[in-house]
């Protein structure tokens, strides 16, 4: 394993359309579903990904900061369950940092979710259902996201994965 950071990363919003260090991000792209990430969070920079609200990235806190992961969300409906919602559209760590811990042996991936849902928590007077589509061979994100109180549901393709309405971020 990979020796843990030296010190907890910076986690803020960002636009993405202003960051250079995601217009060549990637998080490894040995695997369809980490050259989709890559996709998805260079379209971000580039404006050609989906809309986003909530943007946050990680950076180390060395001069210059270097990437270590973000996150992507934004309100979407979910029917029939709810016509407000919150889908997280992608969680991506960059290759260079993928296996560090953080000092705590916390892992990253941990970080940038418990970030955003603390945030989604933080600008909602009840915190909404929040849902994210996972690639059913992402074992590693399906993990995490079940370490966060989502529960996968019947779907093709892609799992659907939610976590329900008023659920408190702990």
């Amino acid at each position: 394993m990979a020796a843990p950071l030296s010190a907890d990363p910076v986690v803020r919003l960002a636009d993405p359309r202003t960051e250079p260090a995601l217009a060549a991000f990637t998080c490894g792209g040995s695997t369809e579903y980490e050259r989709e990430v890559d996709r998805i969070v260079v379209g971000y920079h580039s404006q050609s990904a989906a809309p986003f609200q909530m943007f946050t990235m990680a950076e180390t806190r060395s001069t210059p900061p270097e990437l270590i992961a973000c996150c992507a969300s934004f309100s979407r409906p979910l029917p029939p369950v709810t016509p407000g919602a919150i889908y997280l559209a992608v969680i991506g760590i960059s290759g260079a940092f993928r296996g560090r811990r953080l000092a705590d042996r916390s892992r990253v991936g941990d970080l940038m979710l418990g970030d955003m849902l603390e945030r989604v928590e933080a600008s909602w007077t009840i915190m909404p259902w929040v849902s994210a589509f996972i690639h059913p061979a992402n074992t590693p994100s399906r993990e995490l996201f079940e370490r966060h109180n989502f529960t996968e549901l019947p779907s093709r393709g892609y799992a659907l994965y939610l976590r329900p309405e008023g659920l408190a971020v702990q």
